[in-house]
Formats: structure tokens, sequence, C-alpha cells
């Protein structure tokens, strides 16, 4: 459901619908564009609308032509035996005792490249009824191209504010994996892959571990948490770069401490740290190192530092 039909659903909604309520008093929402702000962001706006008229024991208005919408007002709105099976799954989704799997549902639908298929398969569940779900109770498939829709479920109140947060709960911490990393990352934080890790060897734990530190610093510093000091990554990623690197051959090291350790630059010890993260002599897929670039650089610089200290000491 899209951002246009959605307005034109909050329409049919009677003026006392509980949606347009302000807190727990009588008095409701009644500008258009208060009410259109309550719900359009809600990914679950589809079961409210469904649940409003059923609740009330009225039918939908007939401008609602939606299956999907139609089959869940008869499901929640009519008494008698159960009549639709994909819609009772559904429901049995929403309990609570099913919230964790509700959680992992989420996060993988949030994901760019996973199909219907695909999710139903991991989470054994029917497909009919993944495809119901999504449409009722979080609505993102058709609303992927709205990203301040997206990124307002996957980080709430901007990815800046979950930079230093210790503890994410679990239901956001599943749908930011999804959405940064993939359907795999789901699988796995969810005890559905038993995989320890994509990475095969411990050289490849090890640069998996590095790289993500790095992008976690070099994000928090975006975000303005870089002189934090309850910034914990930050603190990590000190502390690895102050971990003296052993200089290439044909170079070098003094007795400092960390990337000053070299008599070379640090885009040139970033350089090697980031050549040290590929595949080891002792891996598929490694080659040598190339440094020559670096140290025909650091000879053209001398040259033409000793140049200058020549033409100087001739001025005297």
């Amino acid at each position: 459901m899209n951002r246009t039909r959605i307005e034109e659903l909050v329409k049919l909604l009677p003026g006392n619908c509980n949606l347009f309520r302000h807190g727990s008093g009588e008095y409701y929402m009644n500008r258009p564009a208060q009410r259109l702000a309550a719900v359009v962001n809600r990914p679950d706006f589809p079961l409210m609308f469904v649940k409003e008229f059923a609740s009330r024991g009225e039918v939908l208005p007939p401008t609602v032509t939606e299956v999907y919408l139609r089959e869940a007002h008869a499901h929640w709105g009519e008494p008698g035996p159960v009549k639709n099976l994909v819609i009772q799954r559904v429901e049995e989704l929403l309990q609570p005792a099913n919230q964790y799997q509700q959680s992992i549902l989420n996060a993988l639908l949030i994901v760019q490249d996973t199909t219907l298929d695909q999710i139903a398969e991991w989470l054994s569940l029917p497909v009919a009824a993944v495809k119901i779900y999504e449409q009722l109770c979080f609505n993102v498939r058709d609303r992927r191209a709205e990203q301040s829709y997206i990124a307002g479920i996957v980080f709430p109140g901007g990815r800046a504010k979950w930079m230093n947060v210790e503890a994410i709960d679990e239901d956001l911490k599943l749908l930011q994996a999804g959405w940064i990393h993939g359907a795999k990352e789901v699988l796995w934080l969810a005890g559905l892959d038993r995989e320890e890790s994509q990475a095969p060897s411990a050289a490849q734990h090890l640069r998996e571990l590095t790289n993500r530190l790095i992008t976690n610093a070099v994000e928090m510093a975006r975000s303005g948490s870089l002189n934090l000091n309850t910034a914990a990554g930050l603190g990590v990623m000190k502390t690895l770069l102050a971990a003296k690197p052993e200089a290439p051959s044909g170079m070098a090291s003094d007795s400092e401490a960390g990337i000053g350790a070299l008599n070379w630059g640090p885009g040139d010890a970033i350089k090697y740290t980031l050549d040290r993260l590929q595949p080891q002599p002792d891996e598929p897929g490694y080659k040598e190192p190339d440094y020559s670039d670096i140290m025909l650089q650091k000879a053209i610089d001398a040259n033409k530092k000793n140049r200058e200290l020549e033409r100087q000491a001739g001025k005297t």
C-alpha cells in the first residue's frame, strides 16, 4: 500500500477513530494534516484501518476494494468459525508468544533483495501468510522508494541517535542488521543460521572484526560522537591503531608507538594496514602487496628535500 492509497483511506475513517485520539482523553484530531501525520508512517496502518471498522461492527466502505483488506475485515469483524486460515496464521504471528518470530519476519521483509518465497522457507511459514502479513502489518515493500519512511522504521530519530547506545532493542537490532548487512546477517543473529560466521578462517575473522571496528569508528565520527568519553567503539579503535605494525621491507621504523611508529605518513600506514587485511600467504587469493609506489614517492620527496637544503645552503 503506497502513500497515495493511505491518504485516500484516512479520509474514510470516522472522526472519533481511536487512531486520531489524543492520549487517553476524549479529544480527537480534527484537522486532515493531523490525522494523516498520526498514521502515515505506521507500518501497521492497513491492519489498524480494518480493525477500526471491525470493532464498530461496521462494513468497509465500497471504495475499499483490496481483497486482503476485505478478508481481514471478515476475519476480525464477523463472528463464527474461522473462514480464512491464512489470516488466522497472520493473527497467530501477532500474538505476544510469537513476538520474536515477528521481529525476525520484519527484519527479513526490510531486506531489499529477499523474496517472499525465501522468507517463507526460512521461517517455515506459508508464502500466502508472509504476503498478507506484509500487506497488513508491516507495509514496507510498496513504500521502499520512500527513503524517509524506511529510515524512520530502521533508525527512529536518525542513525546518529543509535551510534553511542550500549543496548539496542532486539527488534531494532534485527531491523538494522537486515537493512545494512542483508538476510544472512539476520538469520545468523536470530540463530537460524548455524554457521558461526561467514568467515571460514581465523585470519578472515580478524579482518572482518577490524573492518567492522573501522566502519563503526568512522560512522561515530561522522555522527559527531568523536569526542565522547563514553564512545566505547572509538576507544577500541584507538587501541587497534596504537598497536605497532611491522614496517615493510626497506622501510625503517623507530621506537614510537602507534601509527607514528613508522617514519612514513599516516596515509601510508593505513594503506599498509588495509593490505594486511587482505588474504594472507596461506589463504586462497593471496597477492603479494606492492609498496613500490610508496617507496618511489619517498625517494622523490627525499630528493626534493635534499635539493631544497642545497639551495638554501648556497644562499648562506
